[in-house]
């Protein structure tokens, strides 16, 4: 094992795993998904009947998948019983959920003001369509084969609410948009509320396709940096109280818990909430944590659940680019502190250009990762994303900061709500709109091109796991003076 080329995989189980898991998908996601395989077998070491058993256990559970149920009828309107099986995602014109019946899952469309929440058992009036176009195959590979657009004049009836919990996280998101609405103009209002809550649905459309050109619309994809905002102030705020690390840890994942229903349970959230919840897990035992295990049961829990997800957009970018910052950042960063301290003298000057310079690798490697799956997803690249990222991606605490007091002295203050969600939240939301708005109106902004193959895609993204090296960061010396003093020695 010690000599193994790529030994900080092959020490790692639940990397193997993951593979062989997303390789037993196959069954329902296409023949190509079994060469995953290979590399599951070579890394899994004395673990390959684990490896085998995640390849079977996938493919079982595609097998399982149910059958598809009668359609309903698409000519007149008629009356559906169901329950919201998915968080209403916010729009311009409407909300729209997944909603399970009697004859399969509906993707359902009806006005926006309602409240409406996961669980909620709802008697509507509908007129139905089917799925047609390339919007239809996301949709598919979920078992949802209809969509439906709430009638006319006909109110949405609620025969039983969903659980309180769910409804907390509803109220949650919906007071922060309703405020937002009151304070700021609607192109900061929304852009806020995409990055707060990742209701892209919100975006107007000048403001979506810049995003797009300019390669930064993943701020409002609400994944791990949005999370990592969200708990680490969390987390800072708690250790100034005397609450035992269990207590805080608690406190910590039941936020995300909620964070990630009011969000909307999309694969790059959801990913990242795993993920913090494993590493938090392993902090609640005083361990180090390990973002690259972190990564393979995240992945693991996530196919687990939702086996179609791997031929997703969402999915593959999340999974892709945190698995290149994983493995390239970290090693990145040190070379980078240990150049500055050889360079520059002043310890401010330092940090600062730590930061930038930190910012600026964190967006190019995460570009170099996402590359091949835009160019077989989307067929297009953004060639300014670096800027745009390394000027935007600053604004996104304080865009949480703004929201955070607002609705904290709201009770209190209209006056000092408003004024927190005018001086932060919107003044940071209108420079990422004013940034983008220019950046992705360049003519040399991006390039677009007909989707490259997926093998040729896979063959392109192989550069993120072969060119990493085995690499931890280096460990203190309990005895070191600086240690010492700054009271982080026992």
């Amino acid at each position: 094992m010690e000599s193994l080329r790529w030994k900080h995989f092959a020490k790692r189980p639940a990397v193997s795993l993951f593979l062989a898991f997303a390789a037993g998908g196959f069954v329902a996601n296409g023949i190509l998904l079994v060469f995953l395989l290979i590399p599951a077998w070579y890394l899994a070491g004395k673990w390959k009947a684990a490896a085998l058993g995640c390849f079977v256990l996938s493919a079982l559970r595609c097998w399982m998948l149910p059958a598809p149920a009668q359609p309903w009828p698409t000519t007149d309107p008629i009356t559906i019983t169901g329950t919201v099986a998915t968080m209403p995602e916010m729009g311009i014109s409407s909300q729209r959920f997944v909603m399970t019946t009697s004859r399969g899952p509906l993707l359902v469309y009806t006005e926006p003001s309602r409240l409406i929440t996961l669980g909620d058992q709802l008697r509507v009036r509908l007129t139905v369509r089917n799925l047609v176009g390339p919007p239809a195959e996301y949709w598919l590979r979920r078992g949802v084969r209809q969509r439906a657009y709430a009638t006319p004049n006909h109110a949405v009836e609620i025969l039983a609410p969903g659980p309180t919990w769910a409804s907390w996280a509803a109220n949650w998101r919906k007071m922060t948009w309703d405020r937002l609405r009151r304070h700021l103009p609607y192109e900061n209002a929304s852009i806020a509320m995409a990055i707060l809550f990742g209701q892209d649905r919100l975006l107007e459309d000048r403001d979506a396709e810049a995003m797009r050109s300019s390669g930064t619309y993943h701020l409002v994809a609400t994944s791990g940096f949005n999370v990592l905002i969200l708990i680490g102030a969390v987390m800072v705020i708690l250790s100034h109280f005397p609450i035992p690390r269990p207590a805080q840890v608690a406190v910590g994942l039941g936020l995300l818990a909620l964070y990630a229903l009011a969000v909307g349970m999309n694969p790059p959230i959801v990913r990242a909430i795993l993920m913090a919840t494993i590493l938090m897990s392993v902090m609640f035992f005083y361990l180090t944590p390990d973002s690259l295990s972190a990564w393979g049961v995240a992945g693991i829990v996530y196919l687990a659940v939702h086996p179609y997800a791997v031929l997703e957009p969402g999915f593959q970018l999340s999974f892709g680019v945190v698995l290149g910052l994983i493995l390239f950042l970290p090693p990145s960063l040190h070379a980078t502190g240990e150049w500055l301290e050889q360079r520059v003298s002043m310890p401010l000057a330092r940090y600062v250009l730590l930061g930038l310079i930190g910012s600026l690798l964190t967006t190019l490697i995460a570009q170099l990762a996402s590359l091949p799956i835009a160019a077989y997803h989307f067929g297009r690249i953004s060639l300014v994303s670096p800027v745009p990222n390394l000027l935007t991606a600053p604004a996104l605490p304080f865009i949480y900061l703004g929201a955070a007091l607002a609705h904290l002295f709201e009770p209190f203050s209209e006056v000092l709500s408003r004024g927190f969600d005018l001086l932060l939240t919107g003044a940071f939301s209108e420079w990422i709109r004013m940034t983008n708005g220019y950046f992705g109106s360049l003519r040399f902004a991006d390039i677009q091109f007909a989707p490259i193959p997926a093998w040729l895609a896979a063959v392109w993204f192989l550069w993120v796991p072969l060119l990493s090296r085995p690499w931890r960061y280096p460990v203190p010396d309990p005895s070191d003076e600086t240690l010492s003093r700054l009271g982080l020695t026992r």
